[in-house]
């Protein structure tokens, strides 16, 4: 009866490591991937966070290449706002005429690192310049960067700034 005992016994215990190693894969499993969702989701969130930065460098060159029109105008003794009239336009960042806007995507010159509309990889990113006089000595200036992210998301940077006539 004993030999009975052990062979039950035995067998009890071969259905339970069974068990054990089921139970184990999956918490495994489990945690694979809960590590890779992590790793996922903080690639998507460090993409975002780089491609915000660039937007908001990108309209703030924007306004900086309206307030160095501005600037060139009072240097070569014209009227202040000589060339920004109210609308709509495209600009790159040398810039001293503004285009009206096509909504055509920045391309980035790889050699030089600088975004314009002539040459380069297309990216993501489109730039609108509104220009809209408040006063006759007041202009604000409204630069938009749109883009597509991850997952087809529509993203927007806004930076507005207003520019005056001091002279």
């Amino acid at each position: 009866m004993k030999k009975i005992h052990q062979k039950t016994k035995k067998n009890y215990q071969c259905g339970f490591t069974l068990v054990e190693s089921m139970i184990a894969v999956g918490l495994i499993v489990t945690g694979v991937m809960g590590v890779l969702t992590l790793v996922s989701r903080s690639l998507g969130f460090s993409g975002l966070a780089f491609n915000r930065l660039v937007a908001a460098n990108l309209a703030q060159e924007g306004v900086e290449v309206v307030r160095n029109i501005r600037d060139t105008n009072w240097l070569n003794k014209q009227g202040w706002d000589n060339g920004l009239a109210d609308g709509t336009y495209q600009l790159s960042y040398a810039s001293q005429v503004l285009d009206i806007d096509t909504d055509q995507p920045l391309l980035l010159d790889e050699t030089t690192g600088l975004f314009n509309y002539e040459a380069g990889k297309q990216t993501p990113y489109k730039r609108k310049v509104e220009l809209t006089h408040t006063s006759s000595n007041e202009l604000k200036v409204a630069v938009t960067i749109s883009w597509i992210g991850r997952g087809g998301g529509k993203f927007d940077t806004i930076i507005e700034d207003h520019l005056f006539n001091w002279f």
